[in-house]
């Protein structure tokens, strides 16, 4: 298949969105990890008294 420039630079710049897409969904997948690593411990009361420090 022969494709002229303009349609592969098209094809390019469309990827390079979603690669950035992708990029920004992993960053904000990351800070949900590292915010659920910590857990706050409530007692019956529902105030919390400590924090579990998960270790991934």
């Amino acid at each position: 298949m022969n494709y002229s420039v303009e349609y592969i630079a098209h094809k390019i710049a469309e990827c390079l969105v979603l690669i950035d897409n992708y990029q920004r969904e992993i960053r904000r997948l990351r800070k949900v990890i590292a915010d659920l690593k910590c857990q706050p411990v409530t007692n019956d009361e529902g105030e919390v008294i400590s924090y579990n420090d998960f270790e991934s």
